[in-house]
């Protein structure tokens, strides 16, 4: 007969790397099994099993899916420019982009 190993919440917090609060917030929500270990104020502790299977649903261990993979889509090239290019490519004016300057002033009503 083998024994499980048994991790304490802030074992298992340290292997999420998050807080123990999150580790209880997610065996609150049923998300992580845990065992109860003794009387009156027992022990939580989580089982091996329940932290792979936790780490399951999240796709964490799992294998890739086999077969070829898909090549990149020739009509939506990768991106080069970060979002936050501080020198975006200015829109044309066009009919879905009208030039800023032409414009009328907003005016409020008063």
């Amino acid at each position: 007969m083998t024994v499980e190993a048994l991790y304490s919440v802030t074992s298992v917090a340290a292997q999420l790397d998050c807080s123990r609060g999150h580790v209880y917030d997610l065996i609150n929500a049923g998300r992580i099994r845990t065992v109860s270990i003794g009387l009156g104020r027992s022990k939580t502790r989580v089982s091996e099993s329940a932290l792979k299977t936790y780490l399951r649903t999240l796709g964490v261990g799992t294998e890739p899916p086999a077969g070829p993979q898909q090549p990149p889509n020739p009509t939506h090239p990768p991106r080069t420019r970060a979002m936050t290019d501080p020198d975006p490519m200015p829109l044309p004016p066009g009919p879905g982009y009208p030039d800023p300057a032409s414009r009328p002033a907003k005016v409020r009503a008063a």
